[in-house]
């Protein structure tokens, strides 16, 4: 196979950065640090709450992802941006799902899933466990960026995109001129100035966000408890006076409607919600 030497590819007009930029440190193109330079001033005065929201949802994980972090050597920011831009905007962080079946998280596709070595079947989706999507979230972007040469816009194009899509995109004729974030799709343009916008917030302090209880230590606080035959998860929650939405926050099941004899579910062992809760 022959190695394909990518800053070759790249449109040889378009000016690299070398350790110049006080804004960000990936050596990015000039017109890619031009376009997130842009969203940072447009979030600062106009989106901040939205931003600070979305953040606020990921902090939940923030031990995981710091982990991950030192296992990748990824900015902790960076993989925090990720969750953020993907499903931040999202109710349910951990359950949020695309229309094209892109789940939790990370937003994985079923096929990355399944190369991921995450496990979905007709009752849990592991798509929406944070211990299990995060890391891996962070290992396939490491993968990617080490794919394209060590290149963080490439690696995030490929993310979003997919890796296929952009090796395609990179031999194919650039017959226009056009760097490579204006060949892209907008979507996926639109996902890497978003994330390496969130990235650089945090990374400068120019953003504060109101950081929640962390999963890990809500899920470890929590208890196991084994379906019985014919229970539902309506049932359960009942028995521990929760209700069906904490129970979905702490478990990857699929369907709320199809849980099987003997599976293994963890529930808050003091419930504080009210009856109508579970029963809706």
């Amino acid at each position: 196979v022959t190695k394909i030497d990518y800053d070759k590819l790249f449109n040889p007009k378009e000016e690299f950065k070398i350790n110049c930029s006080n804004v960000l440190p990936y050596n990015l193109p000039e017109s890619i640090e031009q376009k997130v330079n842009n969203n940072v001033e447009y979030i600062t005065k106009y989106k901040s709450h939205s931003v600070e929201l979305e953040l606020s949802k990921v902090s939940k994980f923030e031990d995981i992802i710091e982990t991950a972090s030192k296992n990748t050597g990824l900015s902790k920011y960076l993989l925090m941006s990720i969750p953020a831009v993907e499903a931040g905007g999202e109710i349910d962080i951990l359950r949020a799902e695309s229309p094209k079946g892109a789940v939790g998280p990370a937003q994985f596709m079923p096929n990355t899933a399944k190369e991921m070595g995450i496990n979905i079947d007709n009752y849990e989706d592991e798509r929406m466990s944070p211990s299990i999507a995060l890391p891996a979230m962070a290992e396939y972007l490491e993968d990617r960026i080490d794919q394209f040469g060590g290149n963080i816009h490439f690696g995030l194009a490929a993310y979003n995109w997919g890796p296929g899509n952009v090796e395609s995109l990179l031999k194919s004729p650039n017959k226009k001129g056009k760097g490579f974030i204006d060949r892209l799709p907008k979507e996926t343009r639109d996902f890497i100035i978003r994330v390496l916008s969130r990235e650089t917030l945090m990374r400068k302090n120019m953003i504060t966000y109101e950081k929640q209880p962390l999963f890990s230590v809500i899920i470890a606080d929590a208890e196991d408890h084994i379906v019985k035959k014919g229970e539902t998860l309506y049932d359960i929650a009942g028995e521990y006076g929760t209700n069906l939405k904490e129970i979905l926050e702490l478990n990857p099941i699929r369907n709320p409607n199809n849980v099987k004899t003997g599976q293994k579910i963890k529930v808050k062992k003091d419930g504080s919600s009210s009856e109508e809760g579970w029963k809706n």
